[in-house]
């Protein structure tokens, strides 16, 4: 069997603590996160990653969102 999944990348237009609205370079796409989403920040000085909580998410920033089946699976700030 196949498994939907999705992958974007852009910059976040508006954010709460459960979604973020991603620009991409197709359309704006809304990110719905969860308590089981992973949400890394990365640190490019450093190389490496650091777990954040949920709602560490702000406009301004960019953005990699990995869904599966619509269910948020990781998003990378960077």
């Amino acid at each position: 069997t196949r498994s939907q999944i999705t992958t974007l990348w852009g910059n976040v237009t508006a954010a709460s603590n459960n979604h973020c609205l991603v620009e991409t370079n197709v359309e704006p796409y809304m990110v719905s996160m969860h308590e089981n989403t992973m949400i890394l920040q990365y640190d490019a000085f450093n190389n490496k990653f650091t777990m954040e909580p949920l709602g560490a998410v702000n406009v301004g920033q960019n953005v990699f969102a990995r869904q599966r089946y619509q269910n948020t699976r990781e998003v990378v700030i960077y």
